[in-house]
């Protein structure tokens, strides 16, 4: 999946809950792996954002697709 993410010339962004169960390591090491790829982490939440914080995960793709639009 790596090779096929690298070709996209597209700002990228990994977003990873301080609480899921997913290591963060794997996320920030695919996030370096990445070209144009940033990465957030979220406290207090899990592995499903956008129903746990809603209002946090707005606050962080906001600035992140501003740009884009």
């Amino acid at each position: 999946m790596i090779e096929q993410v690298t070709t996209l010339r597209i700002p990228k962004l990994v977003i990873q809950g301080a609480l899921d169960p997913h290591p963060t390591r794997v996320a920030q090491h695919f996030a370096k792996l990445v070209p144009s790829a940033s990465y957030i982490e979220l406290p207090h939440v899990g592995h499903l954002p956008w129903i746990e914080q809603p209002d946090l995960l707005k606050e962080v793709l906001r600035p992140f697709l501003t740009p884009l639009l």
